[in-house]
């Protein structure tokens, strides 16, 4: 009678063992075949677009970026002229070096963060002043010569205002 149950219980380890096995080649192979859909690179290095030609106003050039891929394109009315006419080397490309061509002789640059291409001027030290501090001291008076404790200034090129 002993030997009975023991044999009952080799054969329910060994059905366990093989659904154990079963369940480990399972989740192996969902996350061997399901981790390389993430790895993705850059998006914007690999989108590539189609123009209608190689010269094309710098509008259709956006109009076509948005249609083609998921990219919105950001940029100021006054640092773009959007009706300039573009010659490009290539028909497709992909959008990195067709962006990098048009504005490789101008002063913008652009950045690529999440599906938004934004255009914005570059930052050129050479253009930038060194503001210096001034100190201004003195006695603000009225007409007849008294002291004035309150008063209302402003500096004019600075905009700056202000009072004591």
């Amino acid at each position: 009678m002993k030997i009975k149950p023991l044999l009952g219980h080799l054969l329910c380890l060994k059905t366990q063992n093989r659904t154990l096995n079963i369940m480990k080649v399972t989740i192996f192979l969902t996350f061997f075949c399901t981790f390389p859909l993430f790895a993705s690179t850059g998006k914007a290095q690999n989108a590539v677009i189609e123009l209608p030609s190689n010269a094309v106003t710098v509008e259709t050039l956006f109009s076509e970026i948005e249609k083609q891929t998921d990219y919105l394109v950001v940029y100021s009315n006054r640092e773009l002229n959007v009706k300039n006419i573009v010659t490009l080397s290539k028909k497709k490309a992909k959008v990195s070096d067709i962006l990098k061509e048009l504005l490789k002789s101008s002063n913008l640059k652009y950045e690529h963060t999440n599906n938004y291409i934004v255009f914005s001027k570059k930052n050129d030290e050479t253009n930038v002043t060194q503001q210096t501090k001034k100190k201004v001291t003195g006695t603000v008076m009225d007409k007849n010569g008294d002291k004035k404790k309150r008063i209302r200034y402003e500096v004019s090129n600075c905009q700056i205002i202000g009072g004591t």
